[in-house]
């Protein structure tokens, strides 16, 4: 192509360039000839002001009619060199979701090399004249056969992390590889080759050397040390009596150690998103707001219905347990306390934003803590009430002495529950990291311990009304079925959901995604979903028995005699 174009000199004068571009590329790509070359060259004179140096040019393009000819060969060998990991070590692929893997459309490797590779030499993959292991590889996808499960990539080292969005185009550092699907292992094979010929000019770079060799693959299980969603291996697959630089079609044994070109195996690991996933995740998101927003509203009710049947029924307010009530409370009321900044400064988790929810997220979160803030003002309504209508009457001692029970012997069995969950909590953590300073690893596991804790505690909450009615063998209905059951339902609902969520999202370690049913402040595994739901029903059972059959009916024959006073006649001054 011949044209021409007008211009400024560094100086700012007019100039009128006339070049010529040639464009160097192959009708058939293949690996081999999927560089595009060229050369921008002036048609002035070089005394002439108008006269440029030449500019070479180098690039690569999709193609519609590309050929995968290297790695098929290289996948029925079962891509030999690398680690064999167990087909059920590795997660598959999905049906028409091959192209929408991790794999696109860029992502950043870390590089871990073995132990004795304290020096460049020997185990640097990209050759001699780079001199440093390069800590960082990327994959920049070009074109995907969603049909043939295939995919072509442009890979680059560095030193630095995310150069797959920052990084120059250094010949000397790109490959470029075929990756195939083997179903087999359930890993992406690939074959990758250097860039030669690029240091004087980019028009003369050819591809060359294919002796690379990588694989990936999507762990199945994730440990709480190794949480990476992509990992693989990067070898070298050259002959001994290769000249080292060049492709033969030979298979881009394991070379020699004194091959300039010989390196150790390296791990790689990346930790990235399924487009899909993020998908969930948000759609998560926003079903677990929704959740509170229901689950609270709901709490209102419940209070609301109890508040009607004590003001119907004012005799009973007394009967009920102050400590429940202060439990209920502390439990709408730490949770604003501890948002009081994000509910009034839109202060929210950074990772959420990562997630792209387009603000929707904050204003919900405002929303949830209003409805959280009438709730905690009902019970404490509720509370105020109870508390009055003892003080208001002096034959309410014996519900003091009751209450007084009930707080000695409640306290001391959150106290020990308590220990218990902190030991454990303790023991577990200084058994997958021994590394942590013991004063800071205490202050995190007490704190975790606390957290958790008290959402056990608060799915527990009918336990203090248990304990009160059988220290006053109480045949009232203090509490409204609708409320124990009703917030008994709310409580337990967030462990049948975690067993939803089990099924069908990731367990994430980033606590500032999770609105409902967080990890972080209750108890929540397969085991402790099943456990704490049959205790709160086993407790909502105990509450409807007691206040209809009474308060020690739960209890042996024997510990059921009622206190009471004996009626005696009365001896008048006649008699």
């Amino acid at each position: 192509m011949v044209g021409s174009a007008s211009w400024n000199s560094e100086k700012g004068n007019p100039l009128n360039l006339d070049a010529v571009l040639k464009l160097n590329y192959a009708m058939n790509s293949t690996i081999v000839t999927s560089l595009v070359t060229g050369i921008l060259e002036s048609l002035s004179s070089p005394t002439s002001l108008n006269y440029f140096e030449p500019i070479s040019i180098l690039a690569f393009v999709p193609s519609s009619n590309y050929v995968y000819t290297l790695v098929s060969e290289e996948v029925d060998k079962g891509c030999p060199g690398g680690i064999n990991f167990p087909q059920n070590q590795s997660i598959g692929i999905q049906s028409g979701h091959f192209c929408s893997m991790p794999w696109r459309p860029i992502n950043d490797f870390m590089l871990e090399y073995p132990n004795e590779c304290v020096s460049w030499k020997n185990c640097t993959p990209l050759g001699p004249g780079i001199e440093y292991l390069p800590r960082v590889m990327s994959l920049s996808m070009m074109q995907c056969s969603e049909k043939e499960h295939k995919v072509r990539f442009s890979i680059g080292f560095g030193n630095n992390s995310y150069i797959g969005y920052s990084r120059p185009f250094d010949p000397t550092t790109m490959f470029v590889g075929e990756g195939s699907w083997d179903g087999n292992k359930n890993q992406l094979c690939m074959v990758a080759c250097r860039i030669l010929n690029s240091t004087n000019s980019l028009a003369n770079a050819r591809v060359g050397d294919c002796s690379l060799r990588l694989s990936l693959r999507h762990p199945a299980f994730w440990t709480i040390r190794d949480r990476t969603i992509i990992n693989g291996q990067i070898w070298t697959n050259k002959t001994a009596n290769e000249s080292g630089r060049d492709y033969q079609g030979k298979h881009r044994s394991t070379t020699k150690k004194t091959d300039p070109l010989f390196f150790k195996h390296l791990s790689m690991s990346s930790i990235a998103f399924y487009t899909g996933e993020a998908k969930k995740s948000v759609w998560r998101m926003d079903l677990e707001i929704t959740m509170v927003l229901i689950s609270n509203t709901l709490a209102c009710v419940f209070v609301g219905l109890q508040l009607f049947h004590v003001k119907k029924n004012p005799d009973v307010l007394p009967l009920t347990s102050l400590v429940m009530f202060m439990i209920l409370t502390l439990g709408h009321m730490i949770p604003l306390v501890l948002n009081y900044e994000a509910m009034f400064f839109g202060i929210r988790n950074r990772q959420n934003v990562f997630l792209g929810d387009g603000g929707w997220v904050e204003v919900n979160e405002v929303i949830v803590r209003v409805v959280t803030m009438v709730a905690f003002l009902l019970q404490f309504r509720l509370l105020q009430l109870v508390w009055t209508a003892r003080l208001g009457d002096e034959n309410h001692k014996s519900l003091w002495i009751a209450e007084k029970k009930t707080l000695f012997v409640s306290l001391p069995s959150y106290i020990i529950g308590l220990l218990i969950v902190w030991l454990m909590n303790l023991g577990k953590n200084n058994h997958s990291n021994a590394i942590v300073s013991s004063s800071l690893h205490q202050q995190h596991s007490l704190w975790g311990a606390l957290r958790s804790y008290g959402g056990l505690v608060l799915d527990g909450f009918l336990f203090p009304q248990i304990l009160l009615n059988t220290f006053r063998f109480s045949k009232e209905s203090p509490l409204s079925h609708s409320f124990y059951i009703g917030t008994t339902f709310v409580r337990l609902l967030p462990h049948a959901y975690d067993l939803y969520r089990a099924q069908n999202y990731a367990r994430r370690h980033l606590d500032g995604s999770y609105f409902y049913a967080n990890p972080s402040a209750d108890f929540y595994s397969t085991s402790w979903d099943v456990i704490i739901p049959c205790g709160g029903v086993l407790f909502a059972a105990i509450i409807f028995l007691q206040q209809r059959f009474g308060g020690r009916c739960i209890l042996p024959r024997r510990f059921r005699e009622e206190e009471g006073y004996e009626k005696v006649p009365i001896v008048t001054s006649k008699q």
